[in-house]
């Protein structure tokens, strides 16, 4: 009997934090274009200096400063980190991966390989939860999202 009080607590929470999600997606740690040689996944390390465990990574949307790994080439041990700033819009999910020059560099790059709509996500309703005024959309491509890295 004491455990449906309990349970019912449990499941309102897990509710309101359903509803109250932010609705903008990091998907990391895998590949979306397959057919890019020396394309290579990425890990999302930390996001505004807090460390990161998940994947995806779920975040509001804004500017965010996102350190992220790429696995070391062969023959190495330790990851490249990179640090970029990044525009992210509301109701999106982001693909990220990361472009080499050659298999045996370990120096990387941020590319955005798929960008989607979250479906059923009202992108003025996320503005509101961020705390931060609507901002119109960005223009499409890696530009819009990359400020720095």
């Amino acid at each position: 009997m004491k455990s449906r009080p309990v349970l019912t607590l449990v499941s309102v929470l897990l509710l309101c934090a359903c509803s109250t999600a932010p609705l903008t997606i990091l998907s990391d740690n895998q590949i979306y274009h397959r057919t890019e040689i020396h394309r290579v996944k990425v890990r999302v390390e930390a996001v505004d200096g807090i460390g990161s465990v998940l994947s995806p990574v779920y975040l509001e949307p804004g500017m965010h400063r996102v350190t992220i790994a790429a696995p070391p080439p062969s023959g190495f041990r330790e990851p490249v980190l990179k640090t970029y700033t990044l525009n992210l819009a509301p109701c999106t999910r982001y693909y990220i991966a990361a472009d080499r020059v050659n298999p045996l560099t370990s120096d990387w790059k941020l590319v955005i390989e798929e960008v989607e709509s979250v479906a059923g996500c009202d992108p003025a309703l996320e503005w509101k939860k961020a705390g931060l005024p609507e901002q119109p959309p960005a223009p499409p491509g890696d530009s819009a999202v990359i400020i720095s890295g």
